[in-house]
Order: C-alpha cells, then sequence, then structure tokens
C-alpha cells in the first residue's frame, strides 16, 4: 500500500489534516465485483494530532456496479 498526501492544512493548536490517495493490491475482490483486481486505489483524509497520532478515513469506490464500495476508519498510533 502506498500513501500519497500532497495537501496539507494547519489546523489550531497543533493539529493538521493531509489528503491525498492510497494504492496496492487487494485480494478481497472478485474480478466480478471489481474489474481491475488485485490493484485497489482510494481517496485518503488524514487528521494527525499534535502527538503524531491520527485518524485515518479511507474512501474506496467501486464505480463499474456501485455495490461494494466502503468507507474505512483507522486509528494510526506512533510506535
Amino acid at each position: 500500500l502506498v500513501n500519497w498526501t500532497p495537501l496539507h492544512l494547519a489546523l489550531p493548536a497543533g493539529w493538521s489534516i493531509a489528503a491525498g490517495g492510497t494504492a496496492g493490491l487487494d485480494s478481497g475482490y472478485r474480478t466480478r465485483e471489481l474489474a481491475t483486481q488485485p490493484f485497489v486505489a482510494a481517496a485518503l483524509l488524514r487528521v494527525i494530532a499534535p502527538q503524531g497520532w491520527s485518524i485515518n478515513f479511507t474512501v474506496v469506490p467501486n464505480a463499474p456496479h456501485r455495490r461494494s464500495g466502503f468507507i474505512g476508519a483507522q486509528l494510526s498510533l506512533p510506535l
């Protein structure tokens, strides 16, 4: 999975937002559901806290069939 977030917005109190895209390989789709299997691309929005953790929102459309797209949320913590 590769993330690319060229858009950045600084918010008050050290928070920030980064937006862009993500792409990679996925084995969860069948060819009938997503013709480009096994590749997947999505929009990515990251809300980043001053402490370094973030909440990431991923939006995966399924344009040809409009049945299996999704919006995912992820909590990302620094090690």
